[in-house]
């Protein structure tokens, strides 16, 4: 088996007199940041990839996030029978009325290797795959998307993808390079 990885680097370009990223995107990836390690309990060697699935989504509903499930739009886009928003429609239709402080979440973990979607995969538009058992040593991209309402995109909610590269083991989930846990300032 081949081995690439799927990792997602947050960078923000300061503007004059900034020396932070603003809060409410501070905010956000934080949100985000905390779905992995909600989730992380929710992926055990010999549960097939559908009950993963379930167990992550039962453990982010218990800590307060909407789940949002995506759909499979970018297959469709060659074929024109989907324009590609969908899913960032399911998000605002999903987060409409509701707070600053709801979260919503779409999974997309999945396998990688040589072609990303051989073996277990969770997320709700890789059905095909939910029937794979996670085996020991399985490496997947721990990738997932939180998206929030913020009072400057009113109507708009500001998504981050969040995606490091982890190996389950009979330890459970381990992080097999270093962590993307903050957002880069570039000046």
């Amino acid at each position: 088996m081949g081995f690439d990885i799927d990792t997602k680097i947050h960078c923000y370009i300061l503007r004059e007199g900034e020396t932070k990223a603003p809060d409410f995107i501070q905010k956000v990836f934080d949100k985000a940041i905390a779905g992995q390690w909600i989730m992380a309990e929710g992926m055990k060697v010999g549960m097939t990839a559908g009950e993963s699935m379930e167990a992550m989504v039962k453990l982010m509903e218990d800590a307060g996030y909407l789940y949002t499930p995506f759909i499979d739009s970018h297959e469709h886009l060659l074929d024109g029978t989907r324009d590609g928003d969908e899913d960032y429609r399911i998000v605002q239709k999903a987060l409409a009325g509701k707070g600053a402080d709801i979260a919503g979440f779409s999974i997309d973990n999945h396998a990688i290797g040589n072609m990303n979607e051989v073996g277990p995969s969770m997320g709700s538009f890789r059905t095909d795959h939910q029937h794979l058992k996670i085996q020991n040593n399985n490496i997947f991209a721990f990738e997932y998307m939180v998206h929030m309402n913020i009072a400057e995109r009113r109507g708009y909610p500001l998504c981050i993808n969040i995606s490091n590269p982890q190996i389950i083991t009979n330890k459970g989930v381990e992080f097999i390079q270093p962590l993307n846990e903050e957002i880069i300032l570039i000046k």
